[in-house]
């Protein structure tokens, strides 16, 4: 009845703003969690091969959790080492910027003089304070420094995430009778391979494209050569904007820094050209059409999750919308949710693939 449908759709933006609210309140746990869910999501596989090769789970989890603890606590120290010497070497940086805005300023002013206009009195604001500069990196980097600080929860959620590796079809056939377990099971089975396909793919493209920046800038001899290949890794987990900021800032601070064109021009060809041949040609490749997402849904996502997480929000928002879109595409209920997000109409999955909603009734 339509009494019923509105009570429905007022309840269904009352449960969205509530679960808002407490996305924004638990930040400082829900964070990590989603960090260890994806780090979850790399790890599982090698958790299962070692499981099938007889490595007790104690070991395995002792092994990866190690691992893991290495990689980020020397992303980390390599991160906070490289920004802060960013951080330190501003002021050189600021003083080329203001030479180069009065050098265009001063060419302005006579030309303009032509033409019987005057802009003196615009030169005066020329010069940067780098103060205000200064202070909105140091609470910008502070944000991602500040992940790294919880290293200890981010590997605690890992753990007991990783613990329970392979116990889901033990767990169905005891909760469930024997068909609609099986039924749950396999789609639980279809939407755990395809988010791990996604995050796996989706990692390599975006670890790759950080060495191969990494790689221009060295060669070329760029400053903070592992900065700008470590946020080209990060941005690379957000389409479009993502790689035109990781391309232009490295751009930027090779002008900076060498004051040529032509190497400035350099850099940008190379990042430039990394950046479409590994998001248009490699990572379509690896995923096919798992990233469907039209820009609107896109746009939505990193503006919401940016709000609500800050600027790790805006790394995790298009994976954490794909694996939603990947669930909403197994359950038969919820598939016009993923059409609207999709970018381009795709047929609904196959019968073969059971859906949630026909295995819980």
């Amino acid at each position: 009845m339509p009494e019923n449908r509105a009570i429905v759709i007022l309840l269904s933006i009352v449960a969205v703003v509530a679960v808002g609210v407490v996305l924004l309140v638990l930040r400082s746990v829900l964070l990590p969690f989603a960090g260890a869910a994806l780090l979850a999501f790399l790890f599982k596989p090698l958790v299962l091969w070692l499981r099938k090769k007889g490595v007790p789970m104690a070991v395995v989890l002792i092994t990866v959790i190690l691992s893991v603890a290495v990689l980020l606590a020397a992303l980390g120290g390599i991160l906070y080492s490289t920004t802060s010497s960013l951080i330190d070497s501003l002021p050189q940086y600021a003083d080329r910027v203001t030479n180069i805005i009065y050098g265009v300023t001063e060419w302005t002013t006579r030309i303009s003089q032509r033409w019987g206009l005057n802009l003196e009195d615009y030169i005066d604001d020329a010069a940067i304070d780098m103060g205000t500069v200064t202070n909105i990196l140091q609470i910008g980097l502070s944000s991602f420094v500040g992940f790294f600080g919880n290293v200890l929860i981010v590997l605690l959620f890992l753990m007991f995430m990783l613990a329970g590796t392979g116990n889901f079809l033990a767990k169905m056939s005891l909760a469930f009778s024997s068909d609609r377990a099986e039924k749950v099971a396999a789609i639980a089975r279809n939407i755990d391979a395809q988010i791990k396909e996604y995050i796996l793919a989706k990692t390599l493209v975006s670890l790759i494209t950080g060495i191969l920046t990494t790689v221009i800038c060295l060669v070329i001899g760029v400053d903070f050569a592992f900065l700008w290949g470590f946020l080209a890794f990060l941005l690379n987990f957000i389409p479009t904007f993502g790689s035109i900021i990781a391309t232009i800032f490295p751009a930027l601070f090779a002008f900076l820094q060498f004051g040529s064109i032509l190497t400035t021009l350099l850099v940008l060809v190379l990042i430039m050209g990394t950046q479409f041949t590994m998001g248009n040609v490699v990572e379509p490749r690896l995923m096919g059409a798992r990233l469907n997402l039209s820009p609107l849904a896109i746009l939505f996502s990193i503006i919401l999750w940016a709000w609500l997480w800050g600027p790790w929000g805006m790394v995790m928002a298009v994976p954490i919308t794909v694996s939603m879109k990947i669930v909403f595409e197994n359950v038969t209920s919820l598939q016009p949710l993923s059409v609207l997000m999709s970018g381009l109409p795709q047929p609904p999955p196959s019968e073969d693939s059971s859906t949630m909603s026909e295995a819980s009734e």
